[in-house]
């Protein structure tokens, strides 16, 4: 059977993803591993989560009815899956060396589907999900000579103060890093605001992260942040 493009353009490749147990991260994962049989290695960026080690949470994250077809292949997803351990809330991602090095070496496609979309999230720790981990991506994707395409996934819920949303990048009222120095020194109890600012904030933090993609790389370029 002849290939599609799709099909075509993963060919060989391997991919990155975060974000692999949240809800667009398993739909991906899935038509990965069911529609794209050549596809080379995926990486998947986890981190220990309630005392469940890499493997636990994988094997818990197959156990979802979305995972019947290709659970039928177990060989096939063995052999393709790779568990990364990470942590978007660490410096360069919480990888080893070894691990980075090899990311590096055989990456060619990276979907950042990882984030925080919960309204009483911590700020500092949305503002690190969010944003530096975004640059943290970018960073890594700089270091991948066979890199092809960087994905990001942004939430549908991102722009809370608009009552009409359209498809479009918004812009941050300011530069992604300021707004970036600005949380950082502030206080937990500068946090204690009404739930309306909350949420405010967080917008501006996802369009800070949308901002930060568009700015720190060059769309349709090999040559990622020139």
């Amino acid at each position: 059977m002849e290939l599609t493009p799709i099909q075509l353009f993963y060919k060989g490749r391997s991919v990155l993803v975060t974000g692999a147990t949240g809800f667009c991260g398993k739909a991906l994962l899935e038509k990965l591993l069911r529609s794209c049989a050549d596809v080379g290695k995926i990486y998947l960026l986890m981190r220990p989560k309630r005392g469940e080690d890499l493997s636990i949470r994988f094997a818990r994250l197959l156990d979802d009815p979305l995972f019947d077809d290709v659970r039928k292949d177990m060989n096939s997803v063995q052999r393709k899956v790779s568990l990364i351990q990470g942590d978007l809330l660490e410096t360069g991602l919480g990888l080893s060396p070894q691990n980075r090095r090899e990311l590096c070496q055989e990456v060619s496609i990276v979907f950042h589907v990882a984030a925080t979309i919960r309204f009483n999230e911590n700020l500092k720790v949305a503002l690190q999900t969010n944003v530096i981990a975004t640059q943290e991506i970018v960073n890594l994707c700089k270091e991948m000579p066979l890199l092809a395409a960087l994905v990001y996934v942004s939430t549908a819920f991102s722009q809370y103060p608009l009552n009409e949303v359209h498809e479009k990048a918004y812009q941050p009222p300011d530069d992604p890093r300021r707004i970036s120095d600005t949380v950082k020194w502030l206080t937990e109890a500068d946090f204690t605001v009404t739930e309306p600012a909350t949420l405010a904030v967080r917008s501006i933090l996802k369009s800070a992260a949308v901002r930060l993609i568009q700015t720190r790389t060059t769309c349709g370029s090999s040559s990622l942040g020139k």
